[in-house]
């Protein structure tokens, strides 16, 4: 009996459902679990991507001005502080963490 009144509704069904369709009003409702686990890895990737991002164009910036004082034969010192030995030193120290950080996730 149960059957039978699916039955006879089906035809009534498909048609509203194919009218929304062609409106194209149709919702989809995605119910994802552990979303909070998700998202917080998503988090933790975009943040590495960003450091990373971050420590190439200091790279590349510790580099130009290398070559630019080779180039020139000139001092790089600035405000008295020999600024490509210490950013040096910070884009060791950025490198180390990063891959401290990547190595403690246990992700390589």
């Amino acid at each position: 009996m149960e059957s039978a009144d699916i039955l006879t509704n089906l035809p009534k069904d498909m048609k509203e459902i194919m009218s929304v369709i062609k409106k194209g009003k149709v919702r989809l409702d995605i119910n994802v679990s552990q979303l909070e686990s998700v998202m917080h890895r998503l988090d933790r990737i975009s943040n590495r991507l960003s450091f990373s991002i971050i420590l190439l164009s200091f790279s590349i910036l510790m580099a130009g001005l290398i070559i630019g004082a080779a180039i020139t034969g000139q001092t790089t010192m600035l405000w008295d502080l020999p600024i490509i030995e210490i950013g040096t030193v910070i884009a060791v120290l950025l490198f180390i963490l990063m891959i401290y950080t990547i190595i403690k996730s246990g992700r390589m």
